[in-house]
């Protein structure tokens, strides 16, 4: 079995009231058989990620391979805002 893999890529950034944020997109690649376990029954886990981190979790469909991802595994992407600034006003 592979172990997961993810890419961090950093995104456009956007100033806001003296805040810096940048988009963040994480891709996770994992065996299909994790996909359920990652998702949650009728996507129970990745609503309680959205509400609690703002952040966006697709899982792409086997029909959009990547080079990068066998046959076997599936891609997971996670997109959000992270706040660069500390202190803002």
């Amino acid at each position: 079995m592979n172990q997961p893999s993810f890419a961090f890529m950093p995104g456009s950034k956007l100033e806001d009231a003296g805040c810096l944020y940048s988009q963040a997109e994480v891709r996770l690649i994992v065996d299909r058989g994790f996909v359920g376990q990652i998702v949650g029954k009728g996507g129970s886990h990745v609503s309680q990620i959205r509400s609690q981190t703002g952040a966006n979790i697709n899982t792409m469909p086997p029909t959009m391979r990547s080079p990068l991802v066998a046959d076997a595994e599936q891609l997971i992407k996670v997109c959000t805002q992270l706040r660069l600034r500390q202190h803002c006003s």
